[in-house]
């Protein structure tokens, strides 16, 4: 016979602290750093730089809290899976704290402000996408929603972990570097 044990409930953040308690409550786990999954959905946090303790995580969910930076996460370098749908991440380039965790393989940053509005680099060269010809070089500044926006967001994310499989709740990523400039394939961009 299984048996479930209580749901366990934990009260949001006061002042946006994450702290020791409600990732024990939510881990039922003994030690920070033996800890390697956890759900911390919505607590209304702000302040995880508890993180950087936890360096066995493999699989974190924090969507629906008010995150605004991803620094801490880099030191979790068995991390596999991150879920931050809908905090507040705006600038793009915080994703570059996380270049170096050659295991990550799921991010999904859908809902925040960076997956929303972001700038492509110019001399960009799309392979394959929904929408442009394949071979299209791209020489504006996306700043709005347009399905450009999107791919402008996901090639940031793409070009900055290479390792990804998965990003958001959309398909596989395939990604390469050819001879220095960076090719992207991207299947089911929306």
């Amino acid at each position: 016979m299984v048996e479930f044990s209580e749901p366990v409930t934990v009260d949001p953040a006061t002042d946006g602290r994450l702290t020791v308690n409600m990732i024990m409550l939510r881990s039922r786990g003994e030690q920070l750093d033996t800890i390697s999954k956890i759900n911390l959905w919505g607590l209304s946090v702000t302040d995880i730089s508890i993180i950087r303790n936890m360096r066995n995580l493999r699989i974190v969910s924090m969507s629906t809290n008010k995150l605004y930076g991803l620094e801490p996460f880099g030191h979790c370098l068995f991390l596999q899976e991150l879920y931050l749908r809908s905090n507040l991440i705006a600038d793009i380039h915080e994703v570059a704290h996380l270049k170096h965790l050659t295991r990550l393989q799921k991010i999904w940053l859908e809902d925040n402000p960076c997956a929303n509005i972001s700038k492509l680099e110019t001399g960009t060269k799309i392979v394959e996408s929904s929408g442009l010809s394949t071979g299209t070089i791209l020489d504006t500044i996306v700043e709005d929603n347009s399905p450009a926006s999107v791919i402008s967001y996901r090639f940031s994310v793409v070009r900055n972990l290479i390792h990804l499989t998965h990003l958001d709740h959309k398909g596989r990523l395939c990604n390469l570097l050819d001879g220095g400039n960076f090719t992207v394939f991207l299947y089911m961009l929306w």
